[in-house]
């Protein structure tokens, strides 16, 4: 497609076009009008029986008389050519170069624009001993990369986890699994003479033992006493949604305070006192951290001992029916977060999902970083005596080898896929990466293919403006 300037250009060749045809045929009337005038003179001689002057005679010395009106001048700024032009051919007027040249003219332009194409793949061509070397290397690499990493669940990816796939809250396998967490640690301090490696102490502020905080049942799993405060519907079904202690990340920060404080958080940050069931007595959640705090410079055993309670009584709910929230977004976007709780997308679910994405952004990574190790060795082999090409063009072929390596890779990969039925095997880091290159490396040629064009078109109107000179050199020295 012509550009704005190419059209512009066009526009003043075919009005000089125009103007030259036109001062052609002027001239060509004025030879034929002065031809017919001497031939009307000859024959009034003939009659007359005069001798015709001879060519070579001078009939008359005087000079012509100087014009009473010297010709305008032409335009001589660009502006001026074009605005000739437009007035002369119309501003909405538009040609291309088919109204300028003539077929034999724009084939041997194409012949030429070919012929500079040649070259210019042949400068950047590949098909040499180093450079198939290099395409080799970084196929064979990218490819290993995507065999090696492992298969990600795509077929599973952001879906739903079925119910009846999960087990009851109080299934034995889970509850003797939690019991066994609990006994072991408990069972890792103890000497064998019955000792224990870690001295149970407690006092007035502090009145439970690491033994005893490690095996006191989490106070967020209470329910009973929740009716007594204003706003808040708590059941089965959903507190682990309104619990922070639930929470599979904040819950190490507040579900463990919780434990040593025997209080219970909720989503709104609101705290509450909690012996057998929830009291209506609200805490500060500033005094809590307060005492987790001090309890852990009290005893560090309990702050252990609580955080074990904490991990053993989230490892004991991730698997039930109703899971575990997602982390963090019942804090910031609690209808979120009760809208994907409800249609059972829970905390495994974005696990499996995070690490789906974790894999197809390390294949992606390990890609890029294959292609940058490629694009540094082979820039470092570069030499202009050997190649022959300037460091532009070389790296044009460095983007080839990078280019083609990783399209024969994305490819295998995608077959294997397609054959085996595998398709969590599909490496869709690399085919990004892939894609990636194809847009940037492929403008990154064209524009220096068009650089090349153009520079050799330049080279070719500089040699005719360079006869141009010569021929006109010669004429005045003559």
């Amino acid at each position: 497609m012509l550009s704005r300037d190419d059209r512009n250009n066009i526009k003043i060749f075919k009005h000089q076009q125009h103007q030259l045809r036109e001062l052609q045929s002027s001239a060509a009337a004025s030879s034929a009008e002065l031809e017919d005038t001497i031939a009307k003179a000859e024959a009034m001689l003939q009659r007359l029986g005069l001798k015709q002057p001879s060519k070579n005679s001078t009939v008359c010395t005087r000079s012509a008389p100087e014009p009473k009106h010297a010709p305008p001048a032409a335009p001589k700024s660009y502006a001026e050519l074009l605005n000739a032009a437009e007035t002369a051919l119309g501003r909405e007027t538009e040609f291309d170069f088919s109204d300028i040249l003539s077929p034999e003219e724009i084939a041997r332009a194409f012949a030429r624009v070919n012929e500079i194409e040649r070259q210019f793949a042949l400068a950047t061509g590949i098909l040499n001993k180093k450079d198939l070397s290099f395409l080799m290397i970084a196929a064979a690499l990218q490819t290993v990369k995507w065999v090696l990493f492992p298969p990600v669940d795509l077929q599973n990816f952001g879906k739903n986890f079925n119910p009846d796939d999960r087990l009851k809250h109080n299934d034995p396998s889970i509850e003797n699994a939690h019991k066994k967490t609990l006994k072991d640690f408990q069972l890792s301090h103890q000497n064998e003479d019955g000792s224990w490696e870690w001295q149970m102490r407690k006092d007035q502020d502090h009145p439970k033992t690491w033994s005893e905080i490690l095996f006191t049942t989490v106070p967020y799993d209470r329910i009973k006493g929740a009716a007594a405060i204003d706003g808040l519907v708590l059941c089965g079904n959903n507190h682990r949604l309104k619990t922070l202690g639930h929470d599979p990340v904040l819950g190490w920060i507040f579900g463990t305070a919780n434990i040593l404080t025997d209080t219970i958080t909720f989503t709104d940050l609101s705290s509450y006192r909690v012996t057998t069931v929830i009291l209506n007595e609200r805490v500060p959640l500033a005094l809590i951290l307060q005492k987790t705090v001090d309890y852990a410079c009290y005893d560090w055993h309990c702050l252990a001992a609580a955080l074990t309670a904490q991990g053993a009584h989230i490892a004991s709910d991730a698997f039930t029916k109703r899971g575990l929230p997602v982390p963090v977004l019942t804090l910031f976007n609690p209808e979120l977060a009760g809208k994907l709780y409800d249609e059972h997308y829970d905390a495994l679910c974005l696990a499996r999902d995070t690490k789906t994405v974790g894999v197809i952004a390390a294949s992606a990574a390990v890609s890029a970083l294959i292609n940058l190790i490629i694009a540094i060795t082979h820039g470092l082999f570069y030499s202009p005596a050997t190649d022959g090409v300037s460091r532009e063009l070389y790296e044009v072929r460095t983007r080839k080898i990078i280019l083609i390596s990783n399209a024969l890779a994305s490819g295998s990969n995608i077959i294997y896929s397609y054959l085996s039925k595998n398709w969590n095997k599909l490496d869709i880091g690399g085919i990004l990466v892939t894609v990636g290159r194809l847009f940037a490396d492929i403008r990154f040629i064209l524009r220096l293919k068009e650089e090349f064009i153009q520079r050799e078109i330049d080279q070719d109107l500089q040699r005719e403006v360079q006869k141009l000179d010569n021929l006109y050199a010669e004429i005045i020295g003559k």
